[in-house]
């Protein structure tokens, strides 16, 4: 069954997200937003430092070119991409009939800009159906100079360590809300022992170190073994002895994956730990010498031989993993060598201990200390040390520099590893008189972004993305993970350490498109859901999203304030795969309780559901979802303390006027008794603030940096000159500020309502929501009543409605008053006003109730429902289903319906009328 992929709408249509749309906070420029649409009617995740896309599908289309790599050019010559600063890495196809095209971004045709991508995906039919970009459209703003063989050692802090001069590469830097380029001279630092890896990226003009990695990837915190539950229990598990070198005389043979050879033996014969595989090498024997058996060590079997694991644990459980992993990858990447040649392993050091590591050339063991058993006994400890070199190969082999980031190195190992053997408990019984001691598992409490991240152990952070795999094979199959997770590699997302937040969202972008079956993203992948939530479990949402899976809707969040023209607006409210049930309660302005109605699927992730209110009415709405994670209210706090504001609509009302924001109107600036001393009311075009300029986003917005009305101008609490300015620096501090609106004329309506768009944010400093929001109304500029007050703060653009005739009689001179605040203890509060109108009921629809109410009742004694004849007859259940549809056309209708609460809607002529009745 296909799932609706309701994720492109989410990504590029301004679909809102609580309220917001992702695409309203990255740059508004129109040639950025519709840079795909004029070629392929695609939408695009944009990057909001580069103003380019990163992300990009929608309905397959076909590329000229008679191969993928043609095909690849041209499609980015059609995106404006220029094929000069493009260098081809490979050309892939997935099991699954994918064709991945890879470049990486050049620099003078040379050299190689870190971090960049450039991938082409292609169906099975050969149509182009995604687009991946990390390019950066600047040059390198600083001198290469060659690093002499002085400042080269000058590097080298480090007590009998080796330094190496590497590539010459060009490394981004976000700064200043963009990137600047910087050639970079590889330095490589080594030493044996005590085992050191340091990498270092140095200014090719200034020399400054401007990125160090440790790059000796451990698992000091990380155990499994042959052993069922490690060498304190000792019972073992027989594997194969499989790609093995077997030693006869002048010959010898390499064992099969079952551990078998074809061949008759003499009685005297070697068996070596060595192989295309791995060679594991005695760290202890003085020079590295490959572990050997005779066969009087060796015990006879029916089928062959055995070789007692107690002849050498470390030596034996480490090839025998090794192998294992290799052939693994082999099998979900038939056409790719990892490794090219048996790479080395060395157990048993005594340079160290409780530790493994793997340097980029081998994986080392430490030994037995008294502490903890020796590393090399624990076979998980070997798949973990062997999936770095995955990691690491693969990407290159993928089109990539090598997987740099060192939490989804230590993440992707353990997931390599509790994918194999299908255990998510890792590391017991490592340390000796504990058995039940574990270094790290993926069955209890998740690990989230970003609440347990550490930049300081890469092993913790990874355990985020690593759960989220867990969770994803939990919800799936083994087969379906694994086939997902290998193919995901394919895309190589990657990125700098500590900034995981992105790079844990592209690795789930790139695994919904290896999990699409038919290269079409837009109608959705197998398990889309199941992806969703397993991540989102983690704290890991689709580019744009970082607070949940909200629902939303095309008339929630409708530009225009009125909804519909008929009685019954129909609501279409859209999820992007993860939601089960949808409630909306509803009820008009001014009342207490609310009703109810369930939302029904109408198909796919399409719900629908109908307001049955008769208009003109001020409608207020929330809704009630459950997804994977949890139920959730949207808006969200809606029914906390403060409570947030409902949405709001009107219905059947006609717009009179338009009080627009700007200098040209006699909006007033202070009051009297105003006392702030910064933060002033002031009408001006928008410039965003965040609460870290040097990592803006939309969690983080203060003050929007974008008008409600779509005229630039807007009125806002301070006025801050860029982005890049501190929040603290024009917020409000030290009291209130108020703004006035002109006179408004409404002595000649009949029941007008006054609406206006606000911004609220009193959430974020020292003391969040202590300070008031508060407007007023007044019809003399003398007596003013409050109509609105809360310490809820909305960092978002809401809908205000105010039926001008519960606070004040009509005059010609109508105003409202905006007072925002902050006396409380360094709170950060910025608020921000727009798009304020009036309304009024049309000229042939009375206020009041039509005469029909008169004649609508239900008998539930005769199960009758009258109306007056020829009626149109309507009834729904609080589930939202309508369960009676029919025209009354002798004065009534029948209803056989269960016990129960109901709602029906009665048209008749011009006029409509809404009751709720039990039977």
């Amino acid at each position: 069954m296909r799932k609706a992929w309701l994720l492109l709408a989410l990504f590029g249509l301004g679909i809102k997200l609580n309220g917001q749309s992702y695409i309203e906070v990255l740059p508004r420029k129109q040639e950025v937003r519709d840079r795909y649409s004029p070629l392929f009617n695609w939408n695009a995740i944009v990057n909001p430092y580069t103003h380019l896309p990163r992300y990009a599908f929608g309905n397959p289309v076909v590329v000229e070119g008679s191969s993928y790599g043609e095909k690849a050019l041209a499609s980015a010559q059609k995106l404006g991409l220029s094929t000069s600063i493009l260098r081809h890495t490979g050309t892939f196809t997935t099991r699954s009939g994918k064709t991945y095209v890879n470049f990486v971004q050049v620099v003078n045709d040379t050299v190689e800009v870190m971090f960049s991508r450039a991938s082409f995906r292609f169906n099975n039919n050969g149509e182009l159906f995604a687009v991946v970009m990390d390019v950066f459209p600047y040059q390198p703003n600083n001198k290469i100079i060659p690093l002499t063989s002085a400042e080269l050692n000058s590097l080298n802090s480090f007590q009998d360590a080796n330094i190496e001069l590497g590539d010459l590469k060009v490394l981004p830097i976000l700064k200043d809300g963009g990137y600047e380029l910087r050639y970079v001279y590889e330095i490589h630092i080594r030493r044996e022992s005590p085992p050191l890896y340091i990498y270092n990226l140095v200014d090719a003009q200034t020399r400054e170190v401007l990125y160090e990695q440790d790059r000796i990837l451990d698992a000091t915190k990380f155990t499994t073994s042959i052993y069922d539950n490690g060498p304190s229990v000792g019972t073992t598990t027989n594997k194969a002895l499989a790609r093995a070198t077997v030693n006869s005389g002048i010959y010898s043979y390499i064992t099969s994956q079952s551990g078998t050879i074809t061949a008759t033996l003499p009685s005297n014969f070697t068996v070596r730990l060595s192989g295309p595989r791995v060679t594991v090498y005695d760290y202890n024997n003085g020079s590295p010498v490959m572990v050997s058996f005779s066969q009087s060590q060796l015990t006879a079997t029916a089928s062959g031989y055995h070789v007692p694991m107690s002849l050498h644990p470390s030596a034996i459980n480490t090839f025998v993993a090794v192998v294992e992993i290799f052939d693994t990858t082999l099998y979900w990447w038939p056409s790719v060598t990892v490794f090219n040649g048996s790479i080395p392993a060395y157990v048993d050091r005594n340079d160290g201990s409780c530790n493994a590591y793997y340097d980029y050339s081998s994986i080392n063991f430490f030994y037995d200390d008294g502490t903890c058993y020796a590393s090399g006994q624990f076979i998980e400890i070997a798949y973990h040390e062997f999936a770095h070199g995955i990691n690491h190969k693969a990407y290159i082999a993928f089109g990539d520099n090598g997987m740099d980031n060192s939490a989804l190195h230590e993440g992707y190992s353990d997931v390599w590893t509790i994918f194999i053997t299908g255990d998510p408990v890792l590391g017991e019984g490592f340390f000796k008189g504990n058995p039940a001691f574990y270094i790290r598992r993926y069955d209890g409490d998740p690990k989230r972004y970003p609440d347990d991240v550490d930049p300081n152990y890469p092993h913790a952070t990874g355990e985020i993305i690593a759960g989220a795999w867990w969770d994803f094979r939990q919800l799936t199959d083994p087969y379906t993970a694994f086939r997902v997770f290998t193919e995901h590699y394919m895309g190589t997302p990657d990125a700098p350490d500590g900034q995981e937040g992105v790079l844990y969202q592209d690795c789930l972008m790139e695994a919904l498109i290896a999990d699409d079956d038919d290269g079409d993203l837009t109608n959705g992948t197998p398990n889309q859901k199941e992806l969703l939530c397993a991540f989102a479990r983690h704290g890991i949402y689709p580019p744009g999203n970082t607070s949940g899976f909200p629902l939303t809707s095309d008339n929630v969040h409708k530009t225009d304030e009125v909804i519909g023209n008929t009685t019954g607006v129909k609501l279409s409210a859209f999820t992007n795969g993860i939601v089960d049930t949808v409630w909306m309660f509803y009820r008009l302005a001014g009342q207490s309780t609310w009703d109810s109605l369930m939302a029904q699927r109408v198909s796919g992730d399409s719900f629908a559901v109908n307001i049955p209110v008769q208009k003109p009415a001020i409608v207020e709405y929330y809704f009630n979802y459950s997804t994977c994670q949890s139920k959730q209210t949207m808006p969200q706090n809606v029914l906390e303390v403060p409570a947030n504001i409902p949405y709001v609509r009107l219905l059947g009302y006609e717009l009179k006027e338009h009080v627009t924001v700007s200098t040209a109107r006699q909006w007033l600036i202070g009051a009297p008794d105003d006392d702030a001393t910064t933060g002033i009311w002031t009408i001006t075009t928008p410039v965003a603030s965040y609460l870290d300029p040097a990592s803006p986003s939309r969690e983080t917005m203060i003050q929007p940096g974008y008008d409600r009305t779509g005229d630039n101008i807007y009125a806002v609490t301070g006025a801050y000159a860029t982005e890049a300015d501190q929040p603290g620096q024009d917020d409000i501090d030290n009291g209130k500020t108020t703004l006035t609106s002109p006179a408004i004329d409404l002595s000649q309506y009949e029941d007008p309502v006054i609406t206006y768009w606000r911004w609220f944010s009193n959430e974020m400093g020292a003391s969040p929501l202590e300070d008031y929001w508060r407007v007023y109304i007044s019809n003399n500029d003398t007596t003013w009543v409050l109509v609105e007050e809360t310490r809820a703060p909305d960092r978002s653009w809401r809908l205000v409605a105010i039926r001008v005739k519960n606070y004040i009689q009509l005059s010609n001179k109508v105003r409202l008053k905006f007072v925002a605040e902050d006396i409380g203890n360094g709170s950060v509060v910025e608020a921000a006003l727009d798009g304020l109108k009036v309304w009024d009921v049309p000229q042939t629809v009375s206020a009041e109730k039509p005469y029909l109410a008169r004649s609508v009742y239900y008998d539930r004694f005769s199960r009758k429902l009258f109306v007056p004849e020829n009626s149109r007859v309507q009834v729904m259940s609080t589930d939202g289903r309508l369960v009676f549809n029919s025209i009354a056309e002798k004065g009534y209708v029948y209803l056989d319906l269960v016990p129960g609460v109901y709602i029906a809607k009665i048209e008749h002529s011009d006029k409509v009328f809404v009751i709720k009745f039990v039977e």
